[in-house]
């Protein structure tokens, strides 16, 4: 694990996965534009950074785990998910 500004996860180079904090809520938007086609698998805790977009796939932990993924990113990624996968998550 390892820190990345956005120039550097937009190459992608070496970068399987992003994990995005909460604490970059204020960028979504910011994020969201700067990875918008990129294939690079963004992933954070907070349903808001999924629905704007930052996020390809949002978990959140409590009770149950609930697994949040965005179709049109995640499409505009190319990243595909198995039809056993979708089963157990939901699509924005």
């Amino acid at each position: 694990i390892r820190l990345v500004t956005l120039d550097e996860a937009r190459s992608a180079t070496g970068i399987n996965a992003l994990l995005i904090p909460e604490s970059n809520a204020p960028a979504y938007d910011r994020i969201a534009a700067a990875l918008s086609g990129v294939s690079l698998l963004s992933v954070g805790t907070d349903p808001i950074c999924v629905a704007a977009g930052a996020c390809i796939m949002g978990v959140q932990t409590g009770d149950r785990t609930e697994i949040t993924v965005n179709r049109a990113r995640s499409e505009s990624a190319g990243i595909r998910f198995t039809a056993a996968f979708r089963l157990v998550i939901k699509e924005l």
